[in-house]
């Protein structure tokens, strides 16, 4: 009895692998129209670890920050329309940061200031924000940067893959630009985001049939505003830019990203009217993937 259970076992083993296989064929001869639509309705819970290094140069002085990061977050596509634009909500779940700073290593106090909370997010067809909810408890970090936005347009980036409403095909490639501005206290920062997409084959992942797809980025950064400094107000300015690279597997049949990983610097300049210059660098490299459906 046993034998013949593990015969029919490999039969089925078989038969699933011609299956993908004939599919993955036809995949790379006809290429596939990639949606979030599948999943609509449905809870993912992606759990991502990055690390972060963070170097400071002004004057004489160098300060050097790295941490590590791990979260767990759960993602729900709400609605998708037939231009691709979507609108999908994060709830925030648990956060582990530790902190290598001045040759000491710590939690990071503000490790679970987001868990439980939600945000909601509406993009139209070319990635660009239609309106954004929740965060309510987040206001102005202690840079001056209205930290809500900053959460809601970092999603809205680089928390999801940004598909045409269109067939791929293997080498078929599009471009996303994402011109935000981030308000402060006393003025705004400008970011110029371009990500460029290009589907690089089919494969089967863990079991995934998946769209492997290339992410190149580009960003460019400016801004002024004013800082106080000793109780006097002082005007300031900001420049820089950054690239980076990633790669992302997207379930076709389940329309969700499965897994995937990016790489990026960036560095910028912040002078002051009074002479000052400090220098910023951050080096960043991530990764994430799908644990659990609901």
């Amino acid at each position: 009895m046993k034998r013949v259970i593990l015969l029919i076992m490999l039969i089925e083993t078989a038969l699933i692998a011609g299956d993908e296989k004939k599919l993955l064929s036809s995949l790379k001869e006809n290429g596939a129209v990639l949606s979030y639509a599948p999943s609509v309705g449905k809870s993912l819970i992606y759990k991502s670890s990055s690390d972060n290094i963070i170097e400071y140069y002004a004057k004489d002085m160098t300060h050097s920050v790295r941490s590590n990061t791990t979260k767990s977050d759960t993602f729900m596509v709400e609605k998708v329309d037939s231009t691709g634009g979507i609108k999908f909500t994060v709830r925030f779940g648990k956060v582990s940061s530790t902190v290598l700073e001045g040759g000491e290593i710590k939690e990071a106090e503000e490790s679970n200031e987001l868990e439980g909370q939600s945000l909601t997010i509406e993009l139209d067809g070319y990635g660009k924000i239609v309106d954004w909810t929740g965060l309510a408890t987040i206001g102005f970090n202690e840079a001056g940067i209205d930290e809500g936005e900053l959460i809601a347009n970092s999603y809205a980036t680089f928390g999801i893959l940004h598909l045409p409403a269109e067939t791929l095909k293997v080498g078929s490639s599009w471009t996303r630009t994402f011109p935000t501005k981030l308000s402060t206290k006393k003025g705004s920062v400008n970011q110029d985001i371009e990500k460029v997409y290009t589907l690089k084959g089919f494969e089967i992942k863990d079991k995934h049939i998946c769209a492997k797809i290339g992410v190149d980025v580009k960003i460019t950064v400016s801004g002024e505003g004013e800082i106080t400094d000793g109780g006097e107000r002082v005007k300031y300015s900001t420049k820089g830019n950054g690239k980076g690279k990633g790669e992302v597997y997207f379930d076709i049949q389940g329309g969700y990203l499965y897994k995937g990983s990016t790489n990026w610097i960036l560095d910028y300049e912040i002078k002051t009217e009074t002479g000052e210059r400090v220098t910023y660098s951050q080096e960043t490299k991530e990764s994430w993937t799908l644990v659990e459906k609901e």
